[in-house]
């Protein structure tokens, strides 16, 4: 004796046919990620690096030199703002492309990969911290998105 059974799939290749649909222009979701990154941007530079566990103080030093230059009121990181008005977006050395198929946010200021990574005698200052909690944040929110009638 056998048991037998069928199974209808059709809602579930409905379902996958409007997911790969979705996928094939992801510039809908890159929108949303660039907004929550301009907002982890702003907390980056309001924080002095709080996002990344906070920026090493200046040097005596460059604190002397800040100030002679006439930027000693000036926060960490952002003597001209010119750096952080390219990572806020809309700036002239902005970095942005949404493309169907990836995302690309950044700065073409010259001078943001040593303090982004240090070296030398500059310390590492992060720029951009995008942190393990931000990563699920943005896979959550594409998953709901994905899957949302």
């Amino acid at each position: 004796m056998t048991a037998n059974f069928t199974v209808d799939m059709s809602q579930a290749d409905a379902l996958f046919e409007t997911v790969r649909g979705r996928c094939q222009d992801m510039r809908w979701f890159w929108r949303e990620v660039r907004e929550d990154y301009i907002r982890m941007i702003a907390e980056q530079f309001n924080t002095s690096g709080g996002r990344s566990g906070g920026w090493q103080p200046l040097s005596p030093y460059t604190v002397a030199e800040k100030a002679a230059a006439g930027y000693g009121g000036a926060p960490i990181m952002q003597r001209t703002r010119d750096l952080i008005g390219s990572l806020m977006l809309g700036g002239p050395m902005s970095v942005e492309v949404l493309a169907p198929d990836y995302l690309k946010l950044g700065t073409a200021v010259p001078y943001a990969p040593i303090h982004q990574y240090g070296g030398g005698n500059v310390p590492e200052r992060p720029l951009i911290a995008v942190t393990d909690a931000d990563g699920k944040r943005w896979a959550d929110m594409l998953a709901g998105r994905l899957l949302e009638d």
